[in-house]
């Protein structure tokens, strides 16, 4: 499947591979397995026509945090894990130490 997305001012060609056994996430810069995730950077679940999740997004972007974004709409097999971790809604941050939803700058400054 193929999409297409723009991204600060950026098009950003997309492809993704519908494997159950090895789901692929799409990163800002790379692909990578679902097992090559790991919890040193950020990862921000979003969904799409999110206002808080732009903001999110924008606010790490200002401060230069590095994050994962993992769209919920266009992965749904995150959906599950995002309910493990205790939330029904977007965004949901995720980092080695925390997790919390919503837009908190306060926290976000945090990972800056």
């Amino acid at each position: 499947m193929v999409s297409f997305r723009i991204v600060n001012l950026y098009a950003q060609y997309l492809v993704k591979t519908l494997d159950k056994k090895k789901p692929f996430v799409y990163t800002r810069y790379r692909f990578m397995n679902l097992e090559e995730l790991d919890h040193t950077m950020v990862t921000i679940y979003s969904k799409n026509n999110c206002v808080q999740c732009k903001m999110t997004k924008r606010f790490l972007d200002t401060n230069h945090v590095e994050y994962r974004e993992i769209n919920l709409d266009e992965q749904p097999e995150f959906v599950d894990h995002v309910k493990n971790l205790g939330f029904n809604a977007a965004p949901v941050i995720q980092t080695a130490d925390e997790v919390f939803s919503g837009f908190q700058p306060a926290k976000l400054k945090k990972l800056s």
